[in-house]
Order: C-alpha cells, then structure tokens, then sequence
C-alpha cells in the first residue's frame, strides 16, 4: 500500500507550508489523482483517515478529483478523451497515441485557518 506513503508525504508538504504561512488547522484538501497515476483514491482516503489525530489535520476534508484520460494521436495530432482504456485515436484509429492528461497525482491547493 504505497498510498500510505504518498498520503505521509502530502502530510509532510502541507506541514511544512502551513508552519511558513501561519496555518494552525487545515480544514481542506483537494488532491488530483490521474486513473493512471498508480495510487488507488479509496486506499488515499484511508490512508489519509490514519493521521486524523495530528491536531493540524484534525477537521480536514480530503477531496480527490479524478480526471479523466485524455490522448494525443501522434499521426492525426487530435486530442480525444480515451474511454475504457482503449489507447487507439478514435478520429484515425492509429494506436501511437500520447497521454496527455490522467497520469498526474498532486496537492491542488489546500484550505485552513
């Protein structure tokens, strides 16, 4: 379960930054997980409910965006929206394709007081 380390890790960012800006309680976390990312949001949302004691992150909402896959045909140069993971472009049907959005997994912002 490498989610409990990318949730650690998205701890240590949002401490770090709230003890520069003065934030003394976070009260929400908009995180964006790609379906290719490789973290799975279920396991995230967990793993984030095991530092709810830390006084910092005790009333915090953890909300995941899920975008979703969006290709770039290599041989028409049309973006498409790629559905049931079938990597082919569905304007030339050419399956050298390019991801362009769905692999990312980041802090968007965060919210506290």
């Amino acid at each position: 379960m490498h989610e409990l380390y990318l949730i650690q890790s998205m701890i240590d960012q949002i401490s770090s930054n709230a003890a520069e800006q003065g934030v003394e309680r976070v009260n929400r976390i908009q995180l964006v997980n790609g379906q290719l990312s490789g973290a799975n949001t279920e396991a995230l949302r967990f793993a984030f409910t095991l530092f709810s004691n830390i006084p910092l992150f005790q009333y915090a909402l953890l909300e995941v965006e899920e975008p979703g896959l969006i290709g770039r045909c290599n041989s028409c140069y049309r973006t498409f929206k790629i559905e049931e993971y079938r990597f082919i472009c569905c304007y030339c049907s050419n399956g050298d394709i390019e991801i362009i959005n769905g692999q990312e997994l980041y802090i968007d912002y965060y919210e506290g007081d």
